[in-house]
């Protein structure tokens, strides 16, 4: 019984730290595929394809 309970808790608890990380990872701001004459934002996440 307890170790049902034990494996219950490891579930809850890898299921919320997995829902905080979809919630809280962060967004590609912009691509290489377009050409900005200004800047955009002020910090900016990049990424392409290599």
């Amino acid at each position: 019984m307890k170790k049902k309970t034990i494996i219950i808790w490891i579930i809850i608890i890898a299921a919320a730290v997995i829902g905080i990380y979809l919630l809280t990872r962060p967004t590609v701001l912009g691509n290489m595929k377009n050409s900005y004459t200004e800047q955009i934002t002020t910090a900016s996440d990049i990424s392409f394809s290599g």
